[in-house]
């Protein structure tokens, strides 16, 4: 809450195998923010993905983001990814699973903003998942705390609280 008024994004998808190697993401969300995103990944090698995503953002304008995601070990990824707009910024980073924990690590470095983001993950059940995460970069420091709960095949419900220089932000 700021000033006494609340506030949130409610977010709907839809994602669709278009062939074997092929998916199809569409999402949009109206709130404090307003987007609407297309993505298309494709499966280019047994190791390697390629995604090429196409956005809105309100006050902001038409977005491209293209990225590669290739297998390094047998239980780490690592990716790179090309922000062209509205805001301009280059990421790479990797993530190791090992277990029922998982790790990931990334580095952006853009117009608008460049830092360091971290995050441990821990499935505690067949449907249950906590994570922990922390953000580090020239707009300030960020650390977050938080559940999911896989309902049925299609449906999760999740909650995490968020602290970071403008106060605690509270996420469903």
């Amino acid at each position: 809450m700021r000033g006494g008024r609340g506030g949130g994004n409610f977010i709907l998808g839809w994602r669709r195998a278009v062939s074997p190697l092929t998916s199809v993401d569409v999402s949009a969300q109206t709130g404090l923010t307003s987007a609407a995103t297309a993505t298309i990944t494709r499966q280019l090698t047994t190791h390697t993905s390629g995604a090429i995503s196409y956005n809105y953002i309100a006050q902001q304008g038409l977005g491209l983001n293209l990225m590669l995601e290739r297998q390094l070990f047998p239980q780490t990824r690592g990716y790179l990814s090309w922000n062209v707009g509205p805001i301009g910024s280059m990421s790479t980073g990797a993530s190791h699973a090992f277990g029922k924990n998982a790790v990931k690590c990334d580095l952006t470095v853009g117009l608008a903003a460049t830092g360091i983001a971290g995050s441990y993950v821990r499935q505690v059940s067949n449907t249950h998942v906590y994570r922990a995460a922390v953000k580090a970069g020239t707009t300030g420091m960020e650390m977050e705390v938080g559940t999911t709960n896989q309902v049925d095949e299609d449906t999760a419900l999740g909650f995490s609280i968020v602290v970071s220089l403008r106060g605690l932000t509270l996420k469903f």
